[in-house]
């Protein structure tokens, strides 16, 4: 089954992380990578750019609204994502919690539906 993980945190604390922190975490995220691979669950997964760089697209009644942002101005922002395969939710959820972003933010574990 396949999962994906959506990897929030805290944009007031990103800002206030200095460079050493951020290296590290990047580190740790490199290193939770390579065990994703070496275990054969790796699917996919990426680092999204900040809030800054987000649009926001919504067609209601046939007109198009364009706007600057995230949809929803939370706490916590989407940073990023993997998608990884796994026995079973609980073996997801391990997974989810070996995650950098489980000690400073939070992973949301959703299974992928299929369409087939």
């Amino acid at each position: 089954m396949k999962f994906m993980f959506l990897i929030y945190s805290s944009a007031a604390a990103e800002a206030k992380r200095k460079p050493a922190v951020r290296n590290a975490i990047f580190a740790a995220y490199m290193a939770y990578g390579k065990a994703l691979t070496a275990a054969q669950a790796y699917v996919d997964g990426a680092p999204l750019q900040g809030t800054a760089a987000a649009r926001t697209v919504q067609v209601r009644k046939g007109k198009t609204a364009k706007r600057a942002g995230p949809a929803y101005d939370t706490k916590e922002y989407l940073g990023g994502y993997y998608i990884i395969e796994a026995a079973s939710m609980a073996e997801a959820q391990n997974w989810a919690a070996q995650c950098p972003g489980a000690q400073h933010g939070s992973v949301e574990v959703r299974p992928l539906m299929s369409m087939g």
